[in-house]
């Protein structure tokens, strides 16, 4: 019994001497999407330029984080992504604590720009020794490949991604305005992190002096970016930026939303014999307004609404429709998915439409609800659809609708109370809309 009392104290011990020395449980690989971006977002994005995440050019999975600048205004051409955080939070992310340092990067053969030129990485680093004069204040030091190769500078590879292990690397200083401190650019462009934190490197005649930088200074953001000043058009690629401090990880894998993917949840692919009228018994509503013509459901002129009549026929408060418009009236404005209808006979007891408007080239989402006197646009997303597109949505809980274009969310509406945490029925409306055809109804419960 003594020796495991010994034990529990001996490792009591080792987890305050942890905590003391501000350990910090390892990380794991963080993908990071639109919809969870781990604290990364744009930043200094001008109108010449771009970045978003996309999946032009895969490295890691389904894509990465792509820029682009395309210069009409001379110093318009930025765009960056960073992450920062509370330095305090972390006080074991020194500069000197720093094991890794790392980054991919792509140059498209597209671009124009000065052929030296690619993406950056700048730390965000803050002075935190009390007794320095710049305690408190903080810059970023900034790698890029113009300082770390030969002379003269070769140009950057295209068409073909990059792994780069910058971590002793030749990094500049920036000092950001309003600190109450001399900024801009410290032009030294031979110093090392190492270099940084144990001499005392300075710039030329008439820069700002750096500031202070040892083995306290904390990291406290991370950035990539392009520009400004490159003139002409640029167009590349950032994926898995990396930095560790031993089991302490910030690691981002740029990745796209994962596809909504509606027509997973098959309810009717129509495949059946051609009929007058009628789509079968799995339909309730105006059923006799539609018919089936060549293994695809055909509308009438005077198409009414019609619901999927197979149990459980009323989904949960979060739930989905998806119909694939096989061939579009372009004189159209009612390809149209039914949500949370409230009645088969009866509209105005609540319902929730998202419609495709051919004529307008938009997604248009209406709501009605007992007690309204006629429909409530709720949202309009310019979008063309082609013959053969997929249009899909989400009824959520929480009383939004998310509407998708072959499985990539393109709007987000909100809509009442009403709506929130109800269910009900999902369908089809083709209003005037003869012209159309339409295949692969799905839907039912979904997870938001």
């Amino acid at each position: 019994m003594r020796q495991r009392s010994l034990f529990v104290r001996a490792l009591l011990t080792l987890i305050a001497g942890w905590i003391a020395l501000g350990f910090v449980t390892p990380a794991a690989a963080v993908v990071v999407t639109p919809t969870t971006p781990d604290g990364w977002a744009p930043a200094n994005v001008r109108t010449n330029a771009t970045v978003a995440i996309t999946t032009a050019q895969p490295r890691s999975g389904a894509g990465s984080l792509e820029f682009t600048t395309n210069t009409i205004t001379p110093g318009q051409d930025k765009a960056d992504y960073e992450k920062t955080w509370t330095p305090t939070d972390f006080p074991a992310r020194t500069l000197s604590g720093l094991t890794a340092l790392s980054y991919e990067y792509y140059r498209d053969s597209s671009s124009t720009t000065l052929a030296h030129l690619a993406p950056v990485l700048r730390l965000y680093v803050v002075d935190v020794t009390p007794t320095s004069p710049t305690f408190g204040k903080y810059a970023l030091l900034i790698w890029e490949p113009a300082y770390n190769g030969t002379t003269p500078t070769p140009p950057v590879p295209t068409d073909q991604w990059i792994t780069q292990d910058i971590l002793n690397g030749k990094f500049w200083l920036f000092v950001p305005s309003g600190q109450s401190i001399p900024s801009g650019v410290v032009q030294n462009y031979n110093v090392t992190l190492n270099d940084w934190i144990t001499g005392s490197p300075v710039g030329q005649p008439g820069d700002p002096a750096p500031i202070n930088i040892d083995a306290n200074t904390l990291v406290f953001g991370i950035n990539v970016g392009v520009g400004s000043g490159w003139g002409a058009t640029f167009r590349g690629f950032v994926d898995n930026v990396t930095a560790r401090w031993s089991n302490d990880e910030v690691h981002a894998n740029f990745e796209p939303d994962p596809a909504f993917r509606c027509i997973d949840i098959l309810l009717d692919d129509f495949n059946r014999a051609n009929t007058t009228k009628g789509l079968g018994r799995n339909w309730t509503g105006a059923t006799n307004t539609y018919r089936i013509a060549g293994n695809q459901a055909q509308p009438f002129t005077t198409a009414g609404t019609i619901f999927w009549n197979a149990q459980p026929r009323v989904f949960g408060a979060d739930q989905a429709a998806c119909v694939t418009l096989a061939q579009i009236d372009p004189n159209g404005k009612h390809h149209t998915l039914i949500l949370k209808a409230q009645s088969v006979t009866n509209y105005t007891r609540g319902m929730i439409l998202v419609s495709y408007d051919a004529t307008s080239q938009q997604v248009i989402v209406e709501t009605v609800e007992p007690g309204q006197s006629g429909w409530t646009t709720r949202l309009n997303v310019p979008v063309v659809f082609n013959h053969g597109d997929v249009l899909g949505a989400q009824a959520l809980a929480d009383g939004s609708v998310k509407v998708y274009r072959n499985g990539v969310q393109i709007g987000t509406a909100t809509t009442s109370p009403f709506f929130v945490n109800r269910g009900g029925r999902i369908g089809v409306w083709f209003h005037q809309t003869s012209g159309a055809l339409f295949d692969d109804f799905g839907g039912g419960n979904t997870t938001p």
